[in-house]
C-alpha cells in the first residue's frame, strides 16, 4: 500500500506528485506526464505516458485491454455520469482505500478479496472500499466504509464525473490515507471468501443426497457451442452484433441443454434444473429461469448466492460469472471455450480448508466442445461418486 497526503484541493504523493482518481484509473502527474498509480494491474505493470498520449513506459502485450484504456481516459478523458453513496462511519487516524472499481467483474472482486487481506494483516486498520454497486452486498462487515458507485460497469474505465471529488470529500475525517496495492494475484487459500459472500458453501455430506438441485449459468455474450461452424458464428456475432445470428446460436445451446437435461434424468432422479445470468434469449421447459435484466442482476447478488449455495453442482460458460458459483455449490462445471485458455483457472474459487484431492474432483474444467451425453455423464458422476470419495479423502 502506499501513503497519500490529503491537501485542501486534492491529493499528493509522497513525493509532492499531483494524483487524481478517474474511475477505475488513477493517474499521477509526473511534470508533463501521466504515470498509472501502482494499484490493481498496475501494481506489477508500470505505464507511463507524456502529454501527447505517447507511450513513455510500458508493457505492449497489455495495450488492448489495459494500457490504451488508460490512455484514452487520462488524455481524452471521455466523461461519463455517475452517482456516489457513502455507508458507514470513517473516522480514523490510519485508513487504507481500496479501489475495486474495473470493467470486469471479475477483476471487481479479486480488488475487493484485498478487504480481507488487510484485515488479516491489521484487524485494528480502517478499510474503505470503493465499489460498483453490483458488489456492494459483497463488501465484508469489518469493511467500515462502504462508497458505492452507480454507473454501467462498461464505463467505469471512462473519466466519471464528480468522482475525484467525491473522494476528496469523503476523506476529510482521515488523518493518515493510503491506497491499497489491490493485488489480483494474492493467494486465495488464505482468504476468508464466506466473510464476503456471508452464505457457507453447499455442504460436502449432502452431495450425494437428493432431491438434486442443478444450476447452469447463462451468458448473452458467450454460448455453449460444440462445432467449429457455430464457433464461426459465434464471431460473426460478436464483430456485427446481429440479432438473427443471435437467435441461432441461442437455438443452438437450447438444444445441448435440453439434451443435457435428459441425460442426466436418466441416471438421477427428483432433480431441479436452474437457469442464472443476465437476460432471457428465450424460454428453456423444464427449467427454473432465474436469469434476470441487468437492473435486477446488479442489486440481487444476495439471492443469487443463496440459490448457488442451495445447488449440488453448477455449470457454466468459462468467466467471472462463474467465481461465486465455483465456490458456493457443492460441485462446479467449467466449460472452456479456447479463447479462455489463457487464462485458465481465473473463473475459480477455492473452498477454504477442503481437502486438495476433494477439490479436484468436484472441480472441472472441460472444453466447450464436449456432447451433452459426455457431459451428462461427468455431472452424474460427480454427484454419486462424492459418497464413495468421502469416504476416502473428508
Amino acid at each position: 500500500m502506499k501513503e497519500v497526503t490529503r491537501t485542501d484541493t486534492g491529493f499528493l504523493t509522497q513525493q509532492g506528485e499531483a494524483i487524481t482518481f478517474h474511475g477505475a484509473f488513477i493517474s499521477i502527474k509526473k511534470n508533463d506526464d501521466f504515470e498509472a498509480f501502482p494499484t490493481g494491474h498496475f501494481a506489477r505493470n508500470p505505464l507511463q505516458i507524456d502529454k501527447n498520449g505517447e507511450w513513455v513506459e510500458r508493457i505492449s502485450a497489455l495495450d488492448h485491454w489495459l494500457n490504451e484504456p488508460f490512455r484514452k481516459c487520462v488524455i481524452e478523458k471521455p466523461v461519463t455520469k455517475a452517482a456516489y453513496q457513502a455507508e458507514g462511519q470513517v473516522s480514523s487516524k490510519k485508513a487504507i482505500l481500496i479501489n475495486c472499481l474495473d470493467t470486469c467483474y471479475g477483476h471487481s472482486l479479486y480488488k475487493l478479496f484485498n478487504a480481507n487481506f488487510h484485515f488479516q494483516a491489521d484487524p485494528s486498520i480502517c478499510i474503505v472500499a470503493i465499489v460498483h454497486e453490483s458488489l456492494a452486498y459483497l463488501v465484508p462487515e469489518y469493511v467500515e466504509g462502504k462508497w458505492i458507485v452507480s454507473a454501467p460497469i462498461s464505463s467505469l474505465g471512462f473519466h466519471l464525473d464528480g468522482f475525484h471529488d467525491f473522494v476528496h470529500q469523503q476523506t476529510a475525517s482521515i488523518g493518515q490515507l493510503y491506497i491499497s496495492d489491490a493485488y489480483l494475484n494474492l493467494n486465495l487459500d488464505h482468504i476468508d471468501i464466506t466473510s464476503f459472500t456471508k452464505v457457507s458453501p453447499f455442504p460436502f455430506k449432502h452431495l450425494s443426497k437428493g432431491p438434486f438441485t442443478i444450476g447452469i449459468v447463462l451468458r448473452e455474450d458467450r454460448y455453449w457451442l460444440r462445432s467449429t461452424f457455430m464457433s464461426w458464428l459465434y464471431l460473426a456475432y460478436r464483430k456485427r452484433h446481429n440479432t438473427l445470428l443471435q437467435k441461432i446460436l441461442f437455438r443452438a445451446q437450447k438444444r445441448n441443454l435440453q439434451a443435457l437435461r435428459k441425460n442426466i434424468m436418466k441416471s438421477l432422479d427428483d432433480v431441479t434444473f436452474l437457469t442464472f445470468g443476465l437476460g432471457n434469449d428465450g424460454k428453456l421447459p423444464g427449467w427454473q429461469d432465474l436469469r434476470e435484466t441487468y437492473d435486477e442482476y446488479i442489486h440481487h447478488e444476495q439471492s443469487r448466492c443463496e440459490a448457488y449455495a442451495r445447488c449440488h453442482l453448477i455449470i457454466g460458460i468459462d468467466g467471472s460469472n462463474m467465481l461465486l458459483p465455483s465456490y458456493l455449490a457443492g460441485g462446479y462445471i467449467s466449460l472452456l471455450p479456447d479463447f479462455q485458455v489463457p487464462v485458465y483457472g481465473e473463473s475459480y474459487l477455492p473452498k477454504k480448508d477442503t481437502p486438495k484431492q476433494r477439490d479436484l474432483f468436484l472441480s472441472r474444467n472441460l472444453p466447450a466442445t464436449i456432447s451433452p451425453k459426455a457431459l451428462a455423464l461427468q455431472a452424474t458422476e460427480m454427484i454419486k461418486g462424492s459418497q464413495s470419495h468421502g469416504e476416502k479423502i473428508n
